[in-house]
């Protein structure tokens, strides 16, 4: 059960982390076209 909730605590940092990334990247983008 700990390491299963581990498991999906990472999962969970890791989707956090490449919704962050998307945004950031559309940002940027944003700012280049304006």
């Amino acid at each position: 059960m700990i390491r299963v909730d581990l498991i999906s605590k990472k999962c969970s940092m890791i989707r956090v982390d490449l919704i962050s990334i998307k945004l950031i990247s559309f940002q940027e983008v944003f700012v280049d076209q304006s």
